[in-house]
């Protein structure tokens, strides 16, 4: 049986250890949310899924047949309360 698992916030610094030890413990397949380019990711075998995490339809969209989900994006920081709640609340509540 294959062993899908897709990763939020993979082009961050915890995000991307994740997605190396995931293939190192030889997950079959590894999708990553992301947003800009995945620099730390462009030596690895994984899916891209270009968008974030205010866009539900990409995200059933990427989720579909997957088993596993990690979700590690988020703000630190943010201009307003509601920018900060957008980014990190309803962004996991989309997903």
């Amino acid at each position: 049986m294959k062993d899908t698992a897709f990763v939020t916030g993979g082009t961050g610094f915890v995000g991307s250890h994740l997605v190396e030890e995931l293939l190192r413990r030889e997950t079959d397949e590894v999708r990553c949310l992301v947003r800009t380019d995945p620099k730390w990711l462009s030596d690895l075998d994984v899916e891209y899924v270009r968008g974030d995490l205010s866009d539900v339809e990409v995200l059933w969209a990427a989720l579909d047949g997957g088993d596993e989900v990690y979700h590690v994006a988020g703000r630190t920081r943010a201009p307003t309360e509601d920018a900060f709640y957008e980014a990190n609340v309803q962004a996991t509540l989309n997903l």
